[in-house]
């Protein structure tokens, strides 16, 4: 996705520089990405009468029209096509992957700090907002990557559902004798300590009631 050119003559902006100078635009670009993902769940609900018996292909162009061609197919893939939940291994045979998104805290919004990350609970999968200022130290774009897991997790998912996917299956392959690990992975202040905080209480009611 790329914006209108900036009113600006810098040459050189670093990326941590860049997300708060130009906090507005890569708000809007991430916007845009959600409200595509909405646009394409009413369609895929059904709720538009006569229009929804369109095939898939005519109502991605109708999307189209409303929102950038690539965000309007890589929406779609998020919510009807869900091309992840293939890959998703239902046992444990593997280690999976999950993704926990954690709230943004008091002094971050404070601060004005923003998401930069869309859980896709669908398709299994986290789409990751990245916005860049170009070479050209003009022009605004953004890169929207997704990357499918066995789980995402929302900012408002409880607890009890995370610790059912996480610790509870871990927890039965010990009591048959087996061995299982659970590893916390993430940059800095993401949230890891809390969570495996949560994952030792709730071992530890199982496991010692």
């Amino acid at each position: 996705v790329v914006f209108p050119p900036m009113s600006t003559n810098h040459k050189r902006v670093c990326a941590r520089a860049a997300r708060v100078e130009f906090r507005d635009a890569f708000l809007g670009g991430r916007e845009d990405f959600r409200a595509a993902q909405l646009n394409v769940r009413v369609l895929a609900k059904r709720q538009l009468g006569d229009f929804a018996r369109l095939p898939d292909s005519a109502q991605i162009l109708v999307l189209e029209f409303l929102r950038p061609p690539q965000v309007a197919q890589l929406a779609w893939d998020g919510v009807v096509s869900c091309p992840n939940l293939a890959t998703v291994h239902k046992d444990w045979v593997r280690p999976r992957v999950v993704i926990r998104l954690r709230p943004l805290l008091q002094a971050e919004r404070e601060d004005e700090q923003y998401e930069s990350l869309t859980m896709e609970q669908e398709n299994e999968s986290c789409v990751v907002h990245d916005g860049h200022v170009h070479r050209d130290g003009r022009t605004l774009y953004m890169v929207h990557s997704r990357f499918g897991v066995d789980r995402v997790f929302s900012p408002t998912c409880p607890p009890p559902a995370i610790m059912a996917t996480v610790a509870d299956p871990v927890i039965d392959t010990f009591l048959e004798g087996g061995a299982a690990t659970v590893l916390f992975f993430g940059q800095t202040g993401t949230g890891k300590t809390h969570t495996s905080w949560e994952v030792q209480q709730h071992a530890a009611a199982a496991l010692f009631p």
